[in-house]
């Protein structure tokens, strides 16, 4: 899947859950490779369309990308500030 094709498929997935038909924002979300996505707010919008779709393990996994983005970019700059501090 391309940039233009997920983008596409993302803002068709948040109007289908603004809209209130969550069995296609459910849809679109299980048609996204969630693996490859670092955009917080997409995460938690997809953790939200699983979680009202009472698909808990899911949502779970999309907080669980989230978490473990949070912790490389925390390492990053952990990084940079011991190599800022050792010049």
């Amino acid at each position: 899947m391309d940039k233009y094709e997920y983008k596409l498929k993302l803002d068709q997935m948040k109007s289908a859950f603004a809209e209130g038909n969550y069995h296609m924002a459910e849809e679109l979300a299980d048609s996204i490779n969630w693996k490859r996505v670092r955009n917080a707010n997409s995460l938690i919008k997809a953790g939200e369309v699983y979680e009202t779709a009472e698909r808990y393990d899911d949502a779970k996994k999309k907080c669980f990308c989230l978490h473990m983005n949070v912790l490389r970019l925390e390492e990053r700059s952990y990084t940079v500030l011991q190599n800022w501090q050792s010049m």
